[in-house]
């Protein structure tokens, strides 16, 4: 007789090696033809909402891990929540507007005049890369209306957001200033606070002096073009100012900033002759350093002593602090800069020189004129643009801005933050200090790729025309032709009726060509792609930057257009860095996409690894971290073959109720039961690393390591009906099903897969998840009785491994287990302890007489080599083998099975 054709060995398809690279797309195609996110969200009409808007990615490249971590982050808070009952629709979208697209397609064309061209080929730009991501979003497992994203250079979108302008302009936020802005010489437009990074650039610091009536100004500065556009000088008025000498000569400057200043200068000998407040140096006069002009000195409480001279040079129209406090003296804005960085006739000197050749110019002509006390190279933070990662400059030139003062708009936001819930809680901080020192918004750019501000001005006396019933009306104009009409239409066909010019009564207007901040693009985002039922949103989750980014812009417009915010939660995720903790970046070399990953390892792995990691904080990607996920998701892979092989023969009508599974199986459900318990929590609390670590440990520790052990001899050896095995056999249907629905939003492939071995053609996304309840005293009671018998059971392991170590015995099923112990539970479980302990006999004894003695916390423990015959077919020594003339190698219960007979 072939023994093994007795047994009820584990069958299944669900294969060990899992193939992810090949296998997942197939999933990808089944949920796309078969509709399983409409269905999904089908199911849940009707259902209280959970909204989580989609920051759009930028539509310019691949994606990056960064962006596929984002990606699957809002993908598992999505599907929880869908599991949850809610009704969850997910709009993906792309901001597909802006310079890093203009940028690339402009070098495409010799004319560089031809704007409409180039918008049209900026448009196919951004729409194959929206197709490309799209597909590689899909790829990641992400659920959502991938047949209905919102897409920022869309018609219906160019036009709703001008109709969102239409309504600031209205309101009174909006207005029209010449004032410094950051500039990107090499863009050629303006600069938010939000499109600025700061690198560690060189720069030269330089001390100078002005010569007043009584004594020289010592001025510090690390611009020294900006000198050029010199009008002023400032001190602090509370601060204590010296008039030193020094061989002859006498120079004014901060008191608490002498001694630094006598150590860069090399002043010998020197000596205070005077001392007075900054407030009485008001109004003194300073001439210029080599041009024709004096520079009177202002008050200002910006000054500050952390470094230089305490007396700062004032250029209006290069600096916003030098803008306010010139205004507020009178002093006229001078800036005579380009747009392309490069000086203008309005300083003869220094014409057609760029910034950085107009400071050396400036230094050789301090140098030459005496005024040069100090000069040396010092690395310092500097402003430099988002995308082509150059210098900034301040330069003055006439832009729209959105005043965030105005109606008290910064106040509002700022009480909105600290009623926001913020995860993690420090991002609060991070958001209300970009609030409260933003300045007010430039929403202006000076390029061709975007929505254009529809502004007209008076062909003859150049007043600007910006009205709300016009903005209207042109956005209707977008719907229909796209914003691209701004370039197709001569202006009279994009104004609403025939205007005259307030100021002159002229009927002939020219139009604009500034274009809206792509930050306005994306901070209307909620209004345009969400319906009315469904803003605010409950959630906005995006990386760090966005606190002063598309986080600031969306209040800032949604207090000004809504007076609420468009959010309830803010969560926030850190960055993906290499190994060594480095930023990624392709010229360092260290750059790993998420295809390479998915192509070697498959999506659910890195779906896994972004769940397994706090990513709150920044993470480190490296293979080594990577080789461990992999090892973690091979057990967790394992432990539901081991499951469902178990389960080929099991139906529903082989079920048993509750009361009636054996103790272990009823043990293993109240655990279950917790760990759903605890999942639920952490899912809600939007800590996915626990919930990893929850189901891991479940997994690994609680069934691998005992459960799965235990049932091995039930499932495979008792009777195919038996009362055990189908006791076992519900236990692990109830487990496997728990665990796919419960794992579902993270490793959404190998669930998929499991739940189609379970139910073919379905999908777990149909289900919900797995109800639980506050365990019972009866339930906790039983935990309790079964802790404590693997607390033994932990011991008895340590009795058992040096007589294993001595080949003394092979396996546990070889022992004989002698156990002495007060506790009542092993007496009361006497008859399951050889299963418990895959043993074949368990003695319970008052004293311990064995070879191998362990002596525990909880009891001692004896092991001797089992003296019975072993059974060939369940490997356990028993009496019974050798008792049957037919059978004679075989045990009793072996015997029954063999026969036919049903084991209870």
């Amino acid at each position: 007789m072939d023994l093994k054709k007795t047994l009820n060995l584990p069958q299944t398809d669900f294969p060990m090696k899992a193939n992810l690279p090949e296998c997942e797309p197939k999933f990808v195609k089944f949920w796309d033809e078969n509709e399983i996110y409409k269905k999904a969200l089908k199911r849940r009409e009707g259902n209280e909402k959970f909204i989580l808007h989609d920051g759009p990615p930028y539509a310019n490249n691949n994606i990056h891990l960064g962006l596929a971590m984002n990606k699957i982050i809002k993908d598992i808070t999505t599907k929880y929540k869908m599991l949850k009952r809610f009704y969850t629709p997910y709009r993906p979208g792309w901001d597909a507007h802006g310079m890093p697209i203009e940028n690339i397609v402009i070098k495409e064309f010799k004319d560089q005049s031809n704007r409409l061209a180039i918008r049209k080929r900026c448009r196919e730009f951004a729409s194959n890369w929206i197709s490309i991501q799209m597909e590689e979003f899909k790829r990641l497992g992400v659920l959502g209306e991938w047949d209905n994203p919102y897409i920022t250079l869309s018609n219906h979108y160019e036009g709703t957001e001008l109709q969102m302008l239409s309504d600031v302009v209205n309101k009174g936020y909006v207005y029209r200033g010449y004032m410094p802005v950051h500039w990107c010489p090499t863009c050629t437009t303006a600069l938010a606070i939000s499109e600025i990074e700061y690198e560690i650039l060189d720069s030269n610091s330089l001390t100078f002096t002005m010569e007043g009536e009584e004594y020289k100004a010592l001025i510090w500065t690390t611009t020294p073009w900006t000198i050029i556009s010199n009008l002023a000088l400032a001190v602090h008025p509370d601060y204590t100012y010296v008039i030193v000498e020094v061989d002859g000569e006498h120079f004014l400057l901060a008191q608490n900033l002498l001694l630094d200043n006598v150590k860069k200068t090399n002043w010998k000998d020197y000596k205070i002759v005077a001392e007075f407040k900054g407030e009485e140096l008001e109004g003194k006069k300073f001439k210029h350093p080599f041009l024709d002009r004096e520079s009177p000195v202002l008050l200002a409480r910006f000054v500050n002593m952390d470094e230089g001279t305490g007396v700062v040079h004032i250029a209006p129209g290069h600096g916003r602090e030098d803008y306010v406090i010139g205004q507020s003296y009178g002093i006229d804005i001078f800036s005579p800069v380009d747009e392309n960085g490069k000086f203008t006739e309005e300083a003869p000197d220094f014409e057609g020189l760029s910034t950085e050749e107009a400071s050396e110019k400036v230094i050789k002509v301090l140098k030459d004129k005496g005024s040069l006390i100090h000069i040396e190279t010092i690395s310092h933070n500097y402003p430099v643009c988002w995308r082509c990662k150059d210098p900034l400059i301040f330069r003055a030139t006439e832009q729209w801005f959105l005043s965030v003062d105005y109606n008290n708009l910064r106040d509002k936001a700022l009480e909105v933050v600290n009623r926001t819930r913020w995860h993690p809680p420090q991002s609060e901080q991070r958001m209300f200090v970009a609030v409260k020192d933003r300045p007010d918004w430039c929403i202006s750019r000076q390029r061709i790729w975007g929505v254009n501000i529809p502004a007209f001005f008076c062909s003859n006396c150049n007043e600007v025309l910006l009205e709300p019933d016009i903005i209207d009306y042109v956005a209707e104009i977008f719907k229909r032709e796209s914003a691209d009409a701004w370039f197709e239409k001569e202006a009279k066909e994009l104004l609403p009726s025939t205007r005259k010019c307030k100021k002159c009564g002229n009927s002939e207007f020219r139009k604009g060509m500034d274009i809206l901040d792509v930050w306005f693009d994306s901070g209307v985002s909620s209004f345009i792609a969400l319906s009315e039922d469904e803003w605010p949103s409950n959630m906005f989750l995006e990386g760090p930057d966005q606190h002063r980014g598309w986080f600031n812009s969306s209040l800032m417009l949604s207090m000004a257009i809504k007076e609420k915010p468009p959010f309830d939660t803010v969560v926030t995720h850190g960055w993906v860095l290499d190994e060594t903790g480095q930023s990624m970046h392709k010229s360092l070399g260290n750059v790993t996409s998420p295809a390479e990953i998915i192509d070697e390892f498959g999506a659910d792995v890195l779906r896994l690894w972004i769940a397994s990691v706090d990513w709150t904080q920044d993470v480190r990607y490296g293979r080594e971290v990577f080789q461990r996920l992999v090892d973690a998701y091979r057990k967790i892979r394992n432990s539901f073959r081991f499951m469902l092989g178990n389960l080929y023969d099991f139906t529903s009508s082989d079920m048993l109720s509750l009361d009636k599974l054996l103790p272990f199986d009823k043990y293993i459900l109240v655990e279950l039961n917790n760990l759903l318990r605890v999942v639920d929590k952490e899912y809600e609390s939007i800590s996915y690393h626990r919930v990893y670590r929850e189901v891991y440990n479940f997994i690994v520790s609680t069934l691998s390591s005992f459960y799965f052990d235990i049932l091995k001899d039930r499932l495979y050896v008792d009777g195919k009906d038996s009362l055990k095995r189908r006791s076992a056999q519900t236990a692990l249907y109830h487990i496997v099903k728990s665990l796919a629905i419960v794992i579902s939003p993270i490793l959404s492939f190998t669930s998929e897969e499991v739940w189609q071995t379970l139910y073919p053609d379905e999908s777990v996304f149909l289900s919900d998840f797995p109800n639980y309840k506050e365990p019972s005293e009866k339930d906790l009671e039983l935990k309790t009785k079964i802790d404590k018998l693997l607390k033994i059971r932990d011991e008895f392991h340590k009795a058992l491994e040096p007589a294993q170590e001595d080949n003394f015995i092979g396996n546990s099923l070889e022992a004989a287990v002698q156990i002495k112990s007060a506790l009542p539970e092993l007496h009361e479980f006497e008859e399951y302890l050889p299963e418990f302990f895959i043993a074949s006999e368990v003695s319970l004894l008052d004293k311990i007489d064995a070879k191998y003695t362990y002596d525990g916390e909880h009891g001692s423990y004896g092991v001797n080599k089992a003296k019975s015959l072993k059974c060939k077919r369940c490997w356990v020594q028993t009496t019974s083998v050798g008792e049957n003339y037919e059978f004679p190698d075989l045990c009793e219960r072996c015997i029954d099975v063999v026969k036919g007979g049903e084991i209870g």
